[in-house]
């Protein structure tokens, strides 16, 4: 009779072979397998967000795109504001704006606590002039973030009191609680 791997065991292998370089198709095959397992692979994957491989990042942060929802957020955040590789910042402002409101708000909420890294301050103009792009109704809302993130020298607010504003005004839209970003 064969042996049964737990699920566990196996979304354990499959980051173990994200981790090795078996070539694009191999780690394409592999994130899809993840991202096939759902919500039980987003810990694993976020966990690889910390490897120092940026190929192994890149596959985390694509499948935690490709996963989606408010539970990816936080380590969507975390990349945009730490990971030394611009490509893969790219990647999680890119989920950011594929789940709107829901990568938003935590996108506010941590520009209002602290708002000192450049990368998360240019991520965040992505993020934001995407979604206005795409939702007309957000300029207005989103006019004083942007002109502090543009040009903070000569902004009327400072970036993190103007996302704190906007995040004043959201709080009475139905729309789930922002999540803390993990530190470290």
């Amino acid at each position: 009779m064969p042996v049964r791997t737990s699920r566990a065991d196996k979304i354990e292998s499959l980051i173990v072979d994200l981790t090795h370089n078996g070539g694009d198709a191999h780690r394409r095959r592999v994130r899809e397998s993840l991202v096939a397992i759902g919500g039980p692979a987003i810990n694993p994957l976020v966990e690889a967000l910390a490897n120092p491989n940026p190929h192994v990042r890149w596959d985390a942060v694509t499948a935690l795109k490709e996963i989606g929802g408010p539970e990816v957020v936080p380590a969507l955040v975390k990349a945009l504001a730490q990971d030394p590789d611009g490509g893969i910042r790219w990647l999680a402002a890119e989920g950011l704006i594929n789940m709107r409101m829901e990568g938003l708000r935590p996108l506010l909420q941590t520009l209002a606590q602290d708002s000192s890294s450049g990368w998360l301050k240019e991520g965040a103009r992505y993020v934001i002039r995407s979604l206005a792009n795409k939702d007309p109704s957000l300029n207005g809302q989103m006019k004083a973030v942007l002109a502090a993130l543009e040009d903070p020298k000569h902004a009327t607010t400072p970036v993190s009191v103007a996302a704190q504003a906007v995040l004043d005004t959201l709080s009475g839209e139905t729309v789930a609680e922002p999540a803390q970003v993990p530190q470290g």
